[in-house]
């Protein structure tokens, strides 16, 4: 797939303005490069203008290859309340309301994302979904049958891979039946977040 690899780690970003303007929808997006780039760009977006609006959240893939470490994952870096209950229809639930988090955007990146749910057969399939489902639902004017405020709210999950688990990444992707979404990477004269 074009584009899928990343170029020079040290010159290249993840520019989640660009990404937010050209693609207000949100999606699912995949990308390889390695991890001091995901750290690189959470480091610009905190010292930007869009700080105040968009909050960008961190996951670690290599906590979540079980469901137990999935889930504790989500909730403690998306800080869910305490009604959360450890499943799939919770997750769907949380991710479609974040009421405690007040942001015009959201920005999950899943580090390592190969190692999501490794081993747990159609898990990674469904895990998939919901995030796609989360993505269509923040682009709804209308959520929980009632109109809000923002009528489209940028809701976008990064899938990140290193070059070594680029592949792994990929068919785990291809049995999700989805199209797989690549992630443009900055080069260095584009360094806006």
């Amino acid at each position: 797939h074009p584009g899928f690899r990343c170029g020079d780690p040290l010159g290249t970003k993840m520019n989640l303005k660009e990404l937010i303007k050209n693609h207000p929808a949100g999606s699912v997006w995949c990308v390889t490069c390695p991890s001091e780039v995901v750290h690189q760009t959470l480091q610009d977006v905190s010292h930007s203008d869009v700080a105040s609006q968009m909050r960008v959240f961190i996951l670690r893939g290599k906590k979540m290859q079980a469901g137990s470490g999935f889930m504790d994952e989500f909730e403690g870096v998306l800080q869910f309340p305490s009604y959360f209950g450890h499943n799939g229809n919770a997750l769907d639930e949380c991710l479609n309301d974040l009421e405690w988090i007040n942001a015009s955007a959201y920005v999950i990146i899943i580090k390592d994302a190969a190692h999501v749910l490794s081993g747990e057969g159609s898990g990674f399939r469904v895990f998939v979904d919901i995030l796609a489902d989360a993505c269509e639902e923040w682009a709804q004017p209308f959520r929980h049958g009632q109109a809000h405020s923002k009528s489209n709210v940028p809701f976008h999950v990064i899938l990140q891979s290193t070059s070594e688990d680029e592949a792994l990444l990929k068919q785990k992707f291809a049995g999700t039946g989805r199209t797989m979404k690549v992630l443009p990477l900055a080069e260095p004269s584009h360094t806006e977040i």
